[in-house]
């Protein structure tokens, strides 16, 4: 008996069937990529609407786990040169700076430098007796009660100025409040954790920053700020798009708000923090839970990490939302940009059909 025809059928069947399954299981995965790319075209086209209105210039990224799903500049890096924005164009990012001066002192404790229950004279010259009860941590939280540098009358902001001159325009201030018994969020407090880790460490803040952060996570576009050296793809920050800003020295706002960077830098920095490559995912936690630099708010009912920045000439704002694991990262160089109503509006590309 000839059983060629049968085995042949057979053959075919499981071939069809193999077929079947091959395309059965890619389906998902060319929905999932056709949808992703259709998430991406309408934030793109919100973007270049909101540059053709001249209410936006800058850089966006929009990460989902190590997965960089949007990177693109709009606008003009120099408006007078028609040099436009590109994902390497590098922005002042102003208090999101405050990340990286927490997770210095964070830092610093784990290598048992310090203590975040240490008063903060312990690591300053010249400490005002004012100031005696203060703690680290009550500065990290914002709990120090130190008077806002910026309501000072002219801080000196056309030119340089060192931490100490800086410290000392408000360190004779009264307190606005007796230290732990109030919170009220100023640049002062983080100025202060600057100088502590210069002490601590024996280095200057950038330094300390350039040999403990940005070089071991390959952070080769971001430093802290310094407008006497040429830095390529430095940005030119404006009010808008009809008026140049007022020079203002970045070194005012030193560990509050003193670096530049670009989004796919910060996109480097979300991943590592909040994988644990920073300081340790159970320091990462505590910060999270009492605010030490890092805050888990709630935006569109999710839970979001958050921080916006300001600068003249600069606008920024940084998301996480840990649950989602999506990172999304607008830098602009005008001031005037409504950065909330931008990241609102990505948000709701992101997750509004929910």
């Amino acid at each position: 008996m000839n059983n060629q025809p049968f085995f042949n059928r057979r053959i075919l069947l499981l071939t069809v069937l193999i077929m079947v399954s091959v395309f059965t299981l890619l389906l998902p995965a060319h929905a999932q990529e056709a949808e992703t790319e259709d998430l991406i075209t309408r934030i793109d086209t919100i973007l270049n609407d909101l540059v053709e209105q001249e209410t936006f210039s800058g850089a966006v990224l929009v990460g989902r786990g190590d997965d960089i799903l949007l990177n693109e500049g709009y606008g003009m890096a120099n408006i007078e040169w028609d040099v436009p924005n590109t994902p390497d164009s590098k922005f002042n990012v102003a208090s999101i700076t405050k990340q990286f001066t927490a997770a210095a002192i964070l830092m610093l404790q784990e290598q048992g430098k310090l203590n975040l229950e240490d008063p903060i004279c312990n690591y300053l010259e010249d400490c005002p007796d004012a100031w005696n009860a203060i703690t680290i941590e009550q500065v990290l939280t914002h709990r120090d009660g130190i008077p806002e540098l910026f309501n000072a009358p002219d801080p000196l902001e056309s030119q340089a100025i060192s931490p100490e001159r800086l410290i000392a325009l408000f360190r004779d201030k009264t307190l606005d409040f007796e230290p732990g018994k109030g919170q009220g969020y100023a640049n002062s407090g983080y100025i202060v954790l600057g100088q502590v880790i210069e002490t601590v460490s024996d280095q200057s803040y950038g330094q300390f920053l350039q040999e403990n952060i940005l070089q071991p996570l390959e952070m080769e576009n971001t430093d802290y700020d310094n407008p006497d050296q040429v830095i390529k793809h430095r940005v030119t920050g404006y009010v808008n798009s009809n008026k140049v800003v007022e020079f203002v020295d970045p070194s005012i706002l030193y560990a509050a708000g003193g670096l530049y960077s670009t989004t796919g830098d910060l996109f480097k920095w979300v991943r590592a923090l909040f994988n644990g490559k920073v300081v340790s995912p159970e320091t990462v936690e505590t910060s999270l839970n009492n605010g030490y630099g890092l805050a888990v708010d709630v935006f569109g009912g999710r839970p979001v990490v958050a921080q916006n920045g300001y600068f003249p000439g600069f606008t920024s704002a940084l998301r996480y939302f840990p649950d989602d694991d999506v990172t999304l990262i607008v830098l602009s160089n005008f001031e005037a940009v409504p950065i909330d109503q931008v990241v609102a509006s990505i948000f709701n590309q992101l997750f509004g059909d929910d």
